[in-house]
């Protein structure tokens, strides 16, 4: 059955009277708060460790090959044979002074760290055998004494003086020798003019033959054919010279060579004023 709005009314009113008093009020209190919790500590990424291989095995590195190097040898082993064309040789002709070879030998035997007697001893290993006795029966040689040794070779063998050396008869026959062949070349005329200057310059500046002896030698070092071809092309050139007067050496090299290298055309040039 339905109730009508008044009786509803009534029906709360009675029902709110039953309802037990309502508790005094309690002093406030904080609503409970929730346990405060620390904060988690932020954890970083780890790093991912791998495992390191091992190192590869290390190449033993290839050792560049060491030139070996010998010590010199010193002494009498470091001297040349006497084949070399190192060594000097004294062969006893007077055209070899001997002091020239005693100086040679002495250097050589230095650099190879010989002392005196050693020097004696080897010495004569570089000396013709037609001069062994020689060398073998003086005081210095059976003393060892290279020193002495030294000064009596140099008294042994004397050289010639300048004047057996050099002479007017030595340039006439050398002149004679080489008139018996005909020159074919301008070489031989170079040759003959270098070999006369080596014997009669000497003679020369000592005046131990004159300027015009000189010049008549060299002229006469020529085959007698070709001083008549020759006369005929220095005349042709100074025909103002003297009869009997020697040509210069300068003139007759000068048309020799014109002569033998085949330069007609210099024959023919005008002679200077």
């Amino acid at each position: 059955m339905l109730l009508s709005g008044d009786e509803l009314s009534d029906s709360d009113d009675k029902q709110l009277e039953q309802l037990p008093p309502p508790l005094p009020p309690c002093p406030y209190q904080a609503p409970p708060q929730p346990p405060r919790q620390r904060p988690r500590a932020r954890l970083l990424p780890q790093p991912q460790f791998t495992r390191a291989l091992p190192p590869p095995p290390l190449q033993p590195i290839p050792q560049a090959p060491q030139a070996v190097v010998y010590a010199s040898p010193q002494g009498i082993a470091a001297m040349p044979s006497k084949q070399s064309k190192l060594m000097p040789f004294y062969s006893g002709e007077v055209k070899h002074p001997i002091k020239d070879f005693l100086d040679e030998y002495e250097e050589l035997a230095d650099k190879c760290g010989l002392m005196g007697p050693q020097k004696v001893e080897m010495v004569i290993r570089y000396v013709d055998r037609s001069q062994h006795h020689v060398w073998q029966a003086l005081p210095g040689y059976t003393d060892r004494n290279w020193d002495d040794f030294h000064d009596k070779l140099c008294k042994e063998y004397v050289n010639p003086t300048t004047e057996g050396q050099f002479s007017k008869q030595k340039l006439l026959d050398f002149a004679n020798k080489y008139a018996r062949k005909r020159m074919s070349n301008e070489t031989d005329v170079i040759n003959y003019q270098r070999k006369f200057n080596s014997l009669g310059k000497t003679l020369l500046e000592s005046g131990r033959i004159t300027k015009g002896e000189y010049n008549t030698i060299f002229w006469h070092g020529f085959h007698p054919e070709d001083r008549q071809e020759l006369h005929e092309c220095l005349i042709a050139k100074h025909p103002d010279k003297l009869k009997g007067q020697a040509f210069s050496i300068k003139e007759v090299l000068k048309i020799t060579r014109a002569v033998f290298s085949g330069d007609d055309d210099f024959l023919y040039q005008e002679p200077p004023p």
